[in-house]
């Protein structure tokens, strides 16, 4: 199905809505379905604001570089979660029955996978280090896990 507006449908509005409704494409089965993904994303960033709160509350004596880790890191799954929200609102309210707004990304479409990348790329950093800390037989694949994680911030980058 075509996303351009038909203009034959547009001068009838007057008249008749029917064929101004019938050129609007479904919605159901792609933002239906980002709706319900945010949905059950801020459920899981209530959990994860939870343990963040559990962790400076239970563990004050850690040292500054995990409590940074942390802080870090909620913000950034803050930020993830307000532009997730945002590209719902834009295109299921601002532009609700609009549907030219499709055929262009809004910003915040654009900047989930840069954020999204960078949340990856600072926790798989993290589990290296462990990782390395815990030694012995597991050492000689950090290297390994370091390689690919430069890949994927690569890719990212290059989106």
């Amino acid at each position: 199905m075509s996303l351009a507006p038909n203009t034959t449908a547009m001068s009838a509005t007057s008249a008749d809505p029917l064929p101004v409704l019938l050129a609007v494409p479904a919605l159901d089965n792609t933002f239906g379905a980002v709706l319900i993904g945010t949905c059950i994303g801020l459920i899981f960033y209530g959990l994860t604001a939870h343990q963040t709160y559990r962790y400076f509350r239970l563990y004050p004596n850690d040292v500054s570089i995990l409590k940074v880790l942390v802080t870090v890191l909620m913000s950034l799954e803050t930020f993830h979660t307000t532009l997730c929200v945002h590209m719902c609102y834009y295109y299921l309210t601002t532009n609700y029955f609009n549907p030219v707004s499709l055929l262009s990304g809004v910003w915040s479409l654009r900047l989930i996978p840069v954020v999204t990348g960078t949340v990856i790329f600072v926790c798989h950093s993290f589990y290296a280090c462990r990782v390395y800390l815990f030694g012995g037989l597991y050492r000689p694949l950090v290297p390994a896990v370091i390689l690919l994680m430069f890949g994927e911030l690569s890719f990212v980058i290059g989106e």
